[in-house]
């Protein structure tokens, strides 16, 4: 069944179609998810909401642009009320003390896709010789706060810029690019512990 066929089935109700969407989309769809929420039983919730979302307002879908991309949108904008909504009365304290923050290069880590080549502006020896693999470096980034991990995402993974992180998360620009880079440097001091491990071994 093609992209359009699916959506104008969905507009009409057909349960067959709607099946068919969450299976097609919800691989990538619950992912996303899970980089905002950080548990996959939170990111369930939220990705079932936007598909009941998505299906009850199909029709505001132009046909302009990416279909999945529109779904994307939806999954992240979700997410990240989850994520605010989390955060209202917490105070997130970080000892950013312990990460150093002596790299000056915002663009390490541009891109689609993350390779293990981008780790800094100048990549340490010690972290290629490890040669991790692309899931290795995803799971590092699982451990750097959330408050500078969500930044990471939206910046890295989502392609979005800082003013649209700024004003998708109500801070400051200037304080999305200093998340951003600190999100690097954390990254970093991760990977070369466990580069330090690997290689010990």
């Amino acid at each position: 069944m093609s992209e359009v066929e699916l959506i104008k089935k969905i507009q009409n109700k057909d349960k067959a179609a709607i099946k068919e969407l969450y299976l097609r989309y919800s691989p990538v769809m619950l992912s996303i998810c899970v980089r905002y929420c950080g548990n996959r039983e939170d990111a369930k919730d939220v990705m079932h909401e936007c598909f009941i979302k998505i299906i009850t307002q199909i029709g505001k879908y132009s046909g302009k642009g990416n279909f999945e991309g529109w779904m994307k949108r939806i999954m992240v904008n979700a997410s990240l009320d989850f994520y605010k909504r989390k955060r209202k009365n917490e105070h997130i304290e970080i000892e950013e003390g312990h990460f150093s923050t002596s790299a000056a290069d915002d663009d390490v880590f541009s891109g689609n896709s993350i390779d293990k080549r981008d780790v800094g502006g100048n990549p340490n020896d010690l972290i290629l010789r490890a040669d991790f693999s692309k899931e290795e470096i995803i799971e590092s980034i699982y451990q750097i706060p959330e408050s500078y991990r969500i930044i990471f995402n939206l910046f890295v993974i989502e392609n979005y810029a800082h003013p649209e992180i700024a004003q998708m998360l109500g801070i400051e620009e200037n304080t999305s690019r200093t998340r951003l880079f600190r999100a690097k440097e954390m990254i970093k001091k991760v990977l070369h512990q466990k580069s330090i491990e690997r290689l010990a071994k």
